[in-house]
């Protein structure tokens, strides 16, 4: 059945027809599918991850690359009205305004990479103030705000630090593999005069042994 008819039977069913709804269908009937195929539920709306992959599949599949930062920004505009999920009209003007912004910005991938860095940075940021011991900030204490460039500095500074830390067990590392081959050499070096010390008694026995024969 046409993906625009199962939908109006559909609306229909559900005791109504929103002509705005099926006109939009009818204008974007690749996108309409890609909607319902992600709409697992059949309730009518999408997920953050359902929608990315609805875009993708509008795109060419599941490799295909968008901006999920912008796609994520779109989508938070209409979480932070208190949905959980977008509908079909709010999808196609996703999609739409999207669409535009990768056709209007040639470097899109460049700062969608620097968006990806500041949230690791921003992560790693919030990880360090987490780990960070109970102690008294004096700055929280005085009621100052801290800077972004003190905060910058901060991280730098814990990850001096774990750098610090690890190397340090490299080194750890490092000298117990070399005790351990001290010990190796000293029991090879033990081994060998051994081995050459009964060497030496059993030539000194031959020997003897050959001077008794002879005197016989």
């Amino acid at each position: 059945m046409d993906p625009i008819q199962a939908f109006r039977l559909q609306q229909i069913r559900h005791g109504g027809t929103d002509t705005s709804l099926v006109a939009l269908r009818e204008s974007s009937p690749s996108w309409g599918v890609a909607f319902d195929m992600f709409d697992k539920d059949g309730d009518g709306s999408l997920s953050y991850e359902e929608s990315v992959q609805a875009f993708q599949h509008i795109l060419g599949g599941k490799l295909a690359q968008l901006p999920s930062h912008k796609l994520r920004e779109a989508f938070d505009q209409y979480r932070q009205l208190g949905y959980s999920g977008i509908d079909f009209k709010a999808f196609h003007q996703i999609v739409k305004d999207v669409s535009r912004y990768m056709a209007d910005t040639p470097m899109w991938q460049k700062l969608e990479g620097e968006a990806e860095e500041e949230q690791q940075r921003q992560q790693k940021l919030d990880a360090l103030e987490q780990r960070r011991p109970q102690e008294p900030d004096v700055y929280q204490i005085c009621g100052i705000k801290k800077t972004q460039e003190l905060k910058d500095l901060e991280l730098k500074k814990e990850q001096a630090l774990e750098r610090a830390r690890a190397a340090a067990k490299w080194r750890a590392a490092g000298q117990a593999v070399i005790e351990s081959q001290k010990v190796v050499r000293r029991l090879g070096a033990a081994r060998l005069a051994s081995s050459v010390q009964r060497s030496t008694i059993q030539d000194a026995g031959s020997s003897g042994s050959r001077k008794l024969e002879r005197a016989a």
